[in-house]
């Protein structure tokens, strides 16, 4: 699997991409990659999916 730096690189990159809908795109990916039985993309965007939602709670916290 991708190191840390590598998952908050992706992490990053897609909320520039998809702002507020990067967790649907996080899902969709995990989906997809269940279906293929790649599990260890799986893990993967499951690692950017805590990442994401740790970003996002950073800046809820921000913006109060």
């Amino acid at each position: 699997m991708a190191c840390d730096h590598e998952l908050w690189s992706l992490t990053l990159k897609l909320e520039q991409e998809h702002g507020r809908e990067g967790s649907r795109h996080i899902a969709e990916r995990i989906g997809a990659a269940a279906i293929a039985g790649d599990w260890d993309d799986v893990r993967m965007w499951k690692a950017v999916a805590a990442k994401y939602d740790q970003l996002l709670h950073q800046g809820a916290g921000m913006a109060s």
